[in-house]
């Protein structure tokens, strides 16, 4: 299984939400899991195409926006 971790994006907890993204890609290591982080901006096109052949996403997103 393909793992994503999505974080990032546009509110005032971007940074928050960096850091819960990087913790989670370390636990996803340790436990030998397949996965990529995906940072998310305000063009969707590299999102739709960061998800291809993804099996899950875990949305370590913060805030409002």
């Amino acid at each position: 299984m393909k793992i994503a971790v999505l974080m990032g994006g546009q509110s005032a907890e971007k940074d928050i939400s960096l850091q819960t993204g990087l913790a989670v890609q370390s636990a996803l290591e340790k436990l030998a899991y397949d996965s990529k982080i995906i940072e998310l901006t305000n063009e969707l096109q590299p999102l739709i195409s960061n998800l291809k052949n993804i099996d899950l996403v875990f949305n370590a997103l913060h805030g409002g926006n």
